[in-house]
């Protein structure tokens, strides 16, 4: 998104929000985030994770947006949703170390952060 026309672009994904455009909640916190509206982003990405179906690729996302704490809690309950996504474990490896732990669930060996970092 070009940042001289940060206004258009919120005005099209307040359009798009209009008629229920969900994902048009992550372009409007982007454009939140370039006007150094950052608390605002966070919480218009909220608004995502509260009404998403994919509700670990919401917490992901929302990430992004949030403090060092925030942003280690969503990427752990996005882990929790759906372990299977690689997002979080890659973002984690590539920024600080975290505790694991194994457990069997659902017929299957699966491997979790500690919430407690």
């Amino acid at each position: 998104m070009d940042c001289d026309m940060l206004d258009e672009a919120a005005e099209c994904y307040g359009i798009a929000l209009n008629i229920k455009h969900t994902r048009a909640h992550q372009g409007l916190a982007r454009v939140h985030y370039l006007k150094n509206r950052k608390k605002v982003a966070y919480e218009e990405m909220t608004k995502l994770v509260q009404i998403a179906s994919n509700s670990a690729s919401a917490y992901e996302k929302r990430s992004e947006y949030g403090e060092r704490d925030a942003a280690r809690n969503d990427l752990n309950t996005a882990t929790l949703l759906d372990p299977t996504r690689t997002y979080p474990y890659r973002y984690r490896a590539a920024g600080e170390s975290t505790s694991y732990y194994l457990t069997y669930q659902h017929g299957h060996l699966a491997l979790f952060p500690t919430l407690d970092s």
